[in-house]
């Protein structure tokens, strides 16, 4: 190629400045990128304390030596890099706090906004105007990205490893080689999911350079991919134990998985939030997406283009149905019951990629059309996310210090379910004690293997039961912190002589059976039940919105009809 071709194709890789259609983009994605600021901010002003999940991340970094909090990685959901950031985070002072920690947060979403920017550059696009209006306004991006958990960290070194796998593809310098492996390795050792991201940019740069013969840039980019597969088997001994204690399988089916997907990109559940309809305008942009694609190639109107263009479409378009296909089998051997932040990474993925399919075409008019439909999103998402973001994850430290007020030396605080003591012991000072449901004694962090016991015995809850009776009988008071209600009818028994072979112990089951057991029994017999009103009562994330009720007075008589006030 002579340099005067050259310099004539890298004009044309630019992206096109002039124009009122680039303008219009410029402006409208620089205005969403100022409104995911406010967001993020206004997350981090409003998150209020840890929840359960977050403060097992805490206190297993938190753990005496570096040795012992690995060891006991396997009670947490995330590699070992995350333990080391929070760690470092905390032992530096700035997360000796709440707030301090929730900075943490603060600049991992801060650092997805950065990642997609840098990517468009990398792409030669004029704006990632389409991922930032996707992922800014989808609640559960922000409302999980920002938490103290390795999710938002994980999807910024996701998308950083989709740009530097791209950046190898079109130009395999030492430089940028090391950078990548060090970025993949940071990735899947930060978020197992990145796994499947990686997995994908890979055969997305395989795309785009087999056809070529290149070979030693598609070498290279296995190579990078076989170093970080192989960094991976250190957690073999770890997914092995996880999976022996059989505490969270499940069967999962196409509706199941579907099911779950729908409710993280709709996230309006929390703290009364209406539910919106982002999936179908989700669904939406990916069809579109997938249709410009194909019609611009089509069309011919990626022959016009050049090299470079033509190569970014075909990189996206392959890591995208790879990724998708992989995320769907994955989540099928994982066989985990779903949770709506098992599919942050996928989203990730998915935006960012839709922003490289409709780069197949350039038309200004095309530009200023797409850019509307990133506001018309924003304008249609923004109040139902401005709601979540206001959401507290959840008010345990409320409860704790009002109770800490209220109970006496003598009186007994039942946590019903046990994994509520997690958060709640994080924040309570009082001189009352504790019983967890099961009567679990280590508060530090989930710790699920504790259950197995219980599990094993159908009478697990008879000594829970016989010790606030005579609690009641002897003029103690009993507080319970609970996010279930006061059951009206007795418990249907539920016990398993032996975990199930294809779904393991039905964990759920057992908890929901021991609750129910426990807060009837605690109805049937109390003479006053009476609800506590906190003096702050903000909106709390239903995962972890806590009820504070006392107990007092022993029924010789027990009612049927007994109510809680």
């Amino acid at each position: 190629m002579t340099a005067a071709a050259r310099t004539h194709e890298l004009i044309e890789e630019k992206p096109h400045r002039a124009g009122l259609g680039i303008r219009f983009e410029w402006v409208i994605a620089l205005l969403l990128t100022a409104a995911a600021l406010v967001l993020h901010i206004r997350y981090f002003l409003n998150a209020g304390g840890l929840w359960r999940d977050e403060v097992t991340s805490v206190d297993l970094a938190g753990l005496h030596s570096f040795s012992d909090a690995v060891a006991n990685l396997h009670n947490d959901s995330f590699p070992v890099l995350w333990l080391c950031v929070v760690r470092l985070w905390e032992k530096s002072g700035i997360g000796a706090t709440d707030p301090g920690m929730r900075v943490l947060g603060l600049l991992a979403g801060t650092a997805i906004l950065a990642a997609l920017w840098r990517n468009a550059r990398r792409f030669g696009q004029s704006t990632p105007v389409v991922s930032i209006a996707l992922l800014t306004f989808t609640s559960s991006v922000i409302c999980y990205g920002d938490s103290i958990r390795a999710y938002g960290l994980g999807m910024f070194l996701g998308l950083c490893t989709i740009g530097v796998i791209w950046d190898v593809a079109q130009t395999p310098t030492r430089a940028r080689f090391a950078i990548a492996l060090v970025v993949a390795l940071l990735s899947v050792h930060m978020l197992f999911y990145n796994c499947i991201l990686l997995l994908a940019a890979c055969c997305g740069a395989a795309a785009v350079t087999l056809p070529k013969r290149q070979w030693k840039r598609t070498s290279l980019i296995f190579l990078i991919g076989f170093i970080c597969a192989i960094s991976m088997l250190a957690y073999v001994p770890m997914i092995q134990r996880t999976r022996g204690e059989m505490m969270f399988k499940t069967e999962l089916d196409f509706s199941g998985i579907i099911s779950r997907l729908r409710e993280s990109l709709q996230f309006a559940t929390d703290g009364g939030v209406a539910r919106g309809n982002n999936d179908i305008i989700w669904g939406a942009a990916i069809a579109a997406s997938i249709l410009v694609a194909l019609g611009a190639w089509c069309a011919g109107a990626l022959k016009s283009a050049s090299q470079r263009r033509r190569d970014l479409v075909l990189f996206c378009a392959t890591y995208l149905v790879v990724g998708i296909l992989a995320y769907w089998g994955f989540l099928k051997i994982l066989r985990y019951s779903l949770q709506p932040w098992y599919f942050l990474a996928a989203i990730a993925m998915v935006a960012a990629g839709l922003d490289g399919l409709f780069s197949a075409i350039e038309s200004p008019r095309f530009r200023v059309l797409l850019a509307a439909f990133a506001a018309g999103f924003a304008f249609h998402s923004g109040i139902s996310v401005w709601q979540n973001v206001g959401v507290r994850r959840t008010n345990a430290d409320l409860v704790a210090a009002d109770l800490g007020k209220r109970a006496a030396k003598g009186d007994v605080i039942v946590i019903a379910p046990w994994y509520l003591g997690v958060s709640f012991q994080r924040y309570y000072h009082g001189e009352g004690g504790c019983i967890a449901i099961p009567p679990v004694s280590f508060f530090d962090y989930q710790e699920y293997d504790l259950l197995t016991r219980f599990m094993k015995d159908r009478r697990a809850m008879d000594p829970v039961m016989g010790r606030i009776s005579s609690l009641l009988q002897s003029g103690r008071r009993v507080w319970v912190v609970s996010n279930d209600i006061f059951p009206s009818s007795p418990p249907t028994p539920f016990f398993q002589r032996r975990p199930d072979p294809d779904t393991g112990w039905h964990t759920q089951d057992y908890l929901a059976t021991w609750d129910h057991e426990v807060l009837y029994f605690l109805r049937q017999n109390s003479k006053e039940v009476l609800r506590i009103k906190l003096p702050k009562d903000p909106p709390v994330s239903d995962y972890e919105a806590i009820w504070l009720t006392r107990m007092e007075g022993w029924k010789e008589t027990p009612r049927s009809d007994a109510r809680p006030e």
